[in-house]
């Protein structure tokens, strides 16, 4: 069942605590602006996890995995909106919830490159698989600079 999966617990507790950090952290305002959002696309997140874990493994799973990869660097965005606009003043919530988004992205990524590895030796790569993995690739590219953009962040923070 998918609710072994540790990726999937994952996002399960990413949804979760964005859901009550949402609803007690940012400003009213924001509850249905940028919290509306960041709800929705975490539990996309989840879902999406859930619907790829049911297909077999083929080229169709592969897509839908993608759409929970884009939609766990929503999420991320969403996170830094609200502090970058400081809607989320609590540091301790921002940098649990970030490290945990990523911490979820460097799975789901490491989660498709299995399943891409497993594809590719069921059969010859077709195009479609091919320009899915430069996709794949450049979102973890992107990963990767979203990371290092949070932690220069940080330095810059500490050293003011």
């Amino acid at each position: 069942s998918y609710k072994n999966w540790k990726i999937w617990k994952l996002a399960c507790e990413i949804v979760i605590e964005i859901h009550k950090m949402t609803l007690t952290n940012l400003p009213k305002f924001e509850i249905f602006e940028e919290g509306s959002q960041i709800r929705r696309s975490s539990k996309s997140v989840k879902s999406t996890i859930v619907e790829g874990m049911e297909e077999e493994i083929t080229n169709k799973v592969y897509p839908v995995l993608f759409f929970s990869l884009a939609s766990n660097d929503e999420t991320l965005d969403h996170l830094e909106n609200s502090w970058e606009t400081e809607s989320l003043k609590n540091e301790k919530t921002y940098t649990g919830l970030h490290d945990k988004i990523d911490k979820l992205g460097r799975m789901l990524n490491q989660f498709i490159k299995g399943v891409e590895d497993i594809i590719y030796q069921r059969n010859e790569p077709s195009i479609e698989y091919r320009v899915s993995s430069i996709k794949h690739q450049a979102s973890s590219i992107k990963y990767r600079a979203s990371s290092i953009k949070y932690r220069v962040s940080n330095i810059e923070y500490l050293t003011l």
